[in-house]
């Protein structure tokens, strides 16, 4: 009776010369080269963005010369365009390095528990940053300043 042979699928490696293997391992890319192609192109997409005059990236008018008052329209644009901006630098990384977009922890099978972790872990940290702050007397509690409509007025802002 004959047996079919068996053979290991081990790919062969293709030698590379000094300076390939610096920057390529077996699977693409070298961790190290990705992070920082990933950084340098996000940095330049954010300071892209910025270099676009306000009016164009929708923000509202900024306080007034030396106060520190953030609004949260503000707030909620910047990180908008934080969170565009890495999903589509991630998208193109994907594309650079030929690999699916979910290898980059977007799979829905896990996606409920990542988000339950991340706002745990989330509120967590800011549990602690607002701890310090308090200890610190950097931050105060007091009275509510605005009340009724002008407090949903002030939101909205």
């Amino acid at each position: 009776m004959n047996t079919p042979e068996r053979f290991d699928l081990q790919e062969t490696s293709v030698p590379r010369s000094g300076v390939s293997r610096i920057f390529f391992g077996d699977d693409g890319f070298r961790a190290g080269w990705s992070l920082l192609l990933f950084l340098l192109l996000f940095a330049a997409l954010i300071i892209g963005v910025h270099s676009v005059p306000i009016p164009l990236r929708l923000q509202s008018e900024p306080a007034a010369p030396g106060s520190a008052e953030i609004t949260a329209r503000e707030t909620i644009l910047s990180n908008g365009w934080q969170l565009a901006a890495l999903f589509l630098i991630t998208l193109l990384m994907s594309l650079i390095e030929r690999r699916s977009f979910v290898r980059y922890g977007l799979a829905r099978a896990r996606m409920l528990s990542d988000l339950g972790a991340g706002l745990f872990w989330g509120a967590a940290m800011l549990s602690v940053l607002v701890g310090t702050l308090t200890l610190k007397r950097s931050l105060r509690f007091g009275g509510v300043v605005l009340r009724g409509s002008s407090a949903l007025v002030y939101a909205g802002e």
